[in-house]
């Protein structure tokens, strides 16, 4: 579920921007972004889960080094945030500042 947050707040900014840079809005819609993030969540599941790509995956990364295991670790909770804040900075810019 993080995974799929973190990939649609990634789609969400790059929305944003384009929408900052062009003028242009590429969603006009709220319920599509929703469906969007559906649709994200039923792929991931059956990627991950239902393919059984889980256990691969864990067996793989149990056997990462703790080293190396950390260092994955920060980077993904670092692209977390940084997604998360940019989503929420762009959009208290646009509603606040300049009054969309």
């Amino acid at each position: 579920m993080v995974l799929v947050t973190l990939q649609f707040c990634t789609l969400h900014l790059i929305f944003l921007i384009i929408y900052a840079l062009t003028d242009y809005l590429i969603i006009k819609d709220k319920i599509y972004l929703v469906l969007i993030l559906a649709v994200m969540i039923v792929f991931q599941y059956r990627y991950y889960i239902s393919t059984h790509r889980y256990n691969d995956f864990k067996r793989k990364w149990g056997k990462e080094p703790k080293k190396q295991r950390k260092k994955h670790g920060i980077f993904i909770i670092v692209s977390f945030i940084l997604v998360i804040l940019l989503n929420v900075a762009i959009s208290f810019i646009k509603h606040n500042i300049l009054g969309q």
